[in-house]
């Protein structure tokens, strides 16, 4: 119930600056809230909450925000790039993300998509990494 909460308030924040379309969706398992800025360009903004983290028993937030830029259109596919960087409070992880993707949209408000990350930052109070096409993620969006 917290997630939805937030995810209501981040689209009344945004709705103001709404150029073109808002979404909510999923990307990789991340509450989203999206806005299309132009016919090029997208936002997202994400939040997930664990109050019992496995490893420590403690409460800890992520935070999530993307942004894609859309290439070329191959029939009903959209390709784009993307940016995304995330973090946990209190500190844990954090990681800075570039992918490539493809979506479609099956239904006239629904866009699928896979994200196949090409390299990833990955810093936590243990280690600092860099890992070349560590995974592929998964959105899903119900646009407005």
């Amino acid at each position: 119930m917290k997630r939805f909460a937030l995810l209501l308030i981040a689209i009344m924040l945004l709705s103001p600056i709404a150029a073109q379309a808002l979404s909510i969706g999923s990307w990789n398992s991340w509450p989203t809230v999206g806005q299309k800025f132009n016919d090029q360009l997208t936002g997202y903004l994400g939040f997930n909450y664990s109050s019992n983290f496995p490893s420590n028993n403690q409460a800890i937030s992520w935070g999530l925000v993307k942004l894609d830029y859309n290439l070329m259109k191959v029939g009903e596919v959209q390709t784009k790039i993307g940016v995304d960087c995330w973090g946990s409070n209190p500190y844990y992880d954090s990681a800075l993300e570039c992918s490539y993707g493809a979506s479609f949209m099956p239904l006239k408000n629904l866009s699928v998509g896979l994200d196949i990350m090409l390299v990833s930052f990955y810093n936590n109070i243990f280690l600092s990494s860099t890992d070349i096409l560590p995974s592929a993620r998964v959105g899903i969006d119900l646009l407005f």
